[in-house]
């Protein structure tokens, strides 16, 4: 298994457009899974983009998923997730950032980092409210 980030060297932190098509011929020439990453992968819909445009077996996300963590929950026109992903997207912004905080204490961490995914977590939720 091999996870691809479409990223040049060049390109720092989360700078620069990610391509897709470099992690498409990735996969053409490998006969392993492939794990695409990078592109802001935000919404169900992305992933479905992501998968028809790469030919990836699977995809990553990082900072979609720090902003929702519950991203590959949501129900988009696809099947039915069931009643406990149904009761999770219910929760609380509030809520949903105690139970982060709940998991990263048994996660190897510092503090500042988690303080930003929390802050990121907020920010991004509570602006959907505005």
């Amino acid at each position: 298994m091999l996870t691809v980030h479409g990223r040049t060297r060049g390109c720092t932190h989360h700078e620069g457009a990610c391509s897709w098509d470099h992690i498409r011929e990735v996969k053409k020439a490998l006969d392993i899974p492939v794990i695409a990453n990078g592109g802001m992968i935000r919404s169900l819909h992305d992933v479905t983009r992501c998968l028809e445009q790469t030919g990836a077996d699977a995809v990553m996300s990082a900072i979609g998923l720090l902003l929702d963590p519950r991203l590959f929950a949501r129900n988009e026109g696809h099947a039915s997730s069931g009643p406990i992903i149904a009761s999770l997207i219910q929760l609380d912004v509030i809520e949903l950032a105690m139970e982060y905080l709940h998991v990263a204490m048994n996660i190897p961490s510092t503090p500042a980092k988690n303080m930003r995914s929390v802050y990121a977590l907020l920010h991004a939720r509570t602006m959907e409210r505005w």
